[in-house]
């Protein structure tokens, strides 16, 4: 049995679209500030996301008490 303990992460971004520009905010639960962007990366790369960037990303959790655990 692992135990993993999760944290909240914002990840700031600009999304470019074929319609529209806009300034998107992820929380993203991760288990550090590498998984957070990794994960909102893999979110944004579809069909009608023709541009995005990574503006910011949280390098310290939102909270600092363990928000939940994975055990596989």
């Amino acid at each position: 049995m692992r135990a993993m303990a999760l944290s909240l992460y914002r990840v700031v971004t600009f999304v470019r679209g074929s319609d529209f520009e806009s300034v998107a905010t992820f929380v993203v639960l991760a288990r550090n500030s590498e998984r957070a962007e990794e994960l909102v990366r893999s979110f944004l790369k579809r069909d009608d996301i023709k541009e995005f960037s990574i503006v910011e990303v949280d390098t310290e959790p939102t909270h600092e008490h363990v928000l939940g655990v994975i055990v596989t």
